[in-house]
């Protein structure tokens, strides 16, 4: 993945997924209305883009 991302210039941003399910379980399931696993995602996003939940 680091090499396509070196290929098609796109930053990489490595993120500790620690507690990701269980955060967008409590936090973002009933206010987006999505999946854990989506909420999970979410929740890694905002971790990458320097939010603390």
């Amino acid at each position: 993945m680091k090499r396509k991302c070196l290929m098609n210039e796109v930053d990489v941003i490595k993120v500790d997924p620690k507690n990701t399910s269980r955060i967008g379980k409590e936090k973002y399931t009933k206010i987006k209305g999505l999946s854990v696993h989506y909420c999970a995602a979410y929740v890694i996003n905002r971790r990458g883009m320097g939010f603390v939940d």
